[in-house]
């Protein structure tokens, strides 16, 4: 285990994460718009260790992490997940609205192409955002599951 004294730094630490970045279209897809609901929640609460950027009630991008599921047995039917929200070390624990978590989001992006291309968070924050006229790039959820180097 590593020990760190703030998530992000827990998650920039793990073992995996060479190889999660090798392979950055399963972190896009596991969310797609042709997965189904069910799919994309299993997504979001079968790995403790990801990160989750996640769009809340203000169109705001926040990250939440260690998704866990508090059901779906014999004895609490009912799936209710719970994460924490923030890396730093006063992350929060709340209740995650599957409903809104799972929901399709089809947005404009910068091309997966100029993302791949982009060495630095200083780069993909340099990166244009194409116009409404642009072709659909992201369909997917309201949550998007990124590869490692995009959690730095």
């Amino acid at each position: 285990m590593n020990l760190s004294n703030a998530w992000n730094q827990y998650f920039l630490s793990l073992p995996g994460n060479e190889q999660g970045n090798r392979n950055m279209e399963s972190f896009s897809l596991s969310m797609s718009s042709n997965q189904s609901m069910g799919a994309r929640l299993k997504s979001l609460t079968e790995e403790v260790d990801s990160v989750i950027f996640i769009v809340d009630e203000n169109k705001k991008v926040s990250v939440i992490h260690s998704l866990k599921n508090h059901g779906g047995t014999r004895t609490r039917p009912t799936n209710k997940n719970s994460c924490l929200i923030g890396l730093g070390p006063q992350a929060a624990c709340v209740v995650l609205n599957e409903s809104q978590a799972v929901l399709d989001c089809n947005i404009h992006t910068p091309t997966l192409d100029e993302i791949e291309e982009c060495t630095t968070k200083e780069d993909v924050r340099a990166l244009e955002p194409p116009g409404n006229l642009a072709p659909v790039t992201y369909e997917g959820s309201a949550s998007f599951i990124p590869a490692p180097w995009l959690t730095e």
